[in-house]
């Protein structure tokens, strides 16, 4: 019976610890990315195939850099039309008297209005109508991301096209507060 040394049992044990991990680590890429995509991860770098990947790379500039810069421009005009509204309340009220018997049922019209908050802050008609282009023109460019049948993007699109139709929603309702028409 040969003993081994110390030196020799360390390396097997060293061994056997580094093959049952790489196979779990291979395991679990197999199961995520499939057989294809884990050779093309371990031989590319990355799991998914070129197309796909500009697809993504696209849906990401558009998530982390595009959205946040318009939603930014968005709560900012949001804010301007908000000051202007409340501005304009300060302003001369009239009452015209509806021919109920209760006094409270008269209308009470300002003096302000769409006009008003247009007259304060003139480039918001410009403003509100430069980011509903951009808004277009990003709404366009995700909808031209191709999945090639790949499921993560189709979610993706999807998502970035609920949050982008949102914004719009947000920004038609500031064209009609301003009196603008899209």
């Amino acid at each position: 019976m040969a003993s081994r040394s110390t030196g020799q049992t360390a390396a097997l044990a060293v061994a056997a610890v580094t093959t049952v991990a790489a196979t779990y680590y291979v395991q679990r890429l197999v199961t995520k990315y499939g057989i294809a995509g884990t050779a093309r991860l371990i031989w590319e770098g990355d799991h998914l195939p070129t197309e796909v990947r500009e697809s993504m790379d696209s849906l990401d500039e558009i998530e982390g850099v595009s959205i946040p810069k318009e939603e930014r421009v968005l709560e900012k005009i949001e804010v301007t039309v908000e000051t202007a509204r409340l501005n304009t309340v300060d302003g001369p009220v009239f009452t015209t008297n509806t021919g109920g018997k209760n006094p409270t049922d008269d209308v009470v019209l300002s003096a302000g209005g769409d006009n008003e908050v247009l007259s304060q802050y003139p480039h918001l008609r410009t403003d509100i109508s430069t980011l509903s282009y951009r808004l277009d023109k990003l709404a366009a460019t995700a909808d031209s991301a191709q999945s090639h049948g790949n499921v993560e993007v189709k979610r993706r699109k999807k998502q970035l096209s609920s949050i982008i139709v949102k914004m719009m929603e947000r920004t038609d309702a500031l064209m009609a507060a301003c009196g603008t028409s899209r």
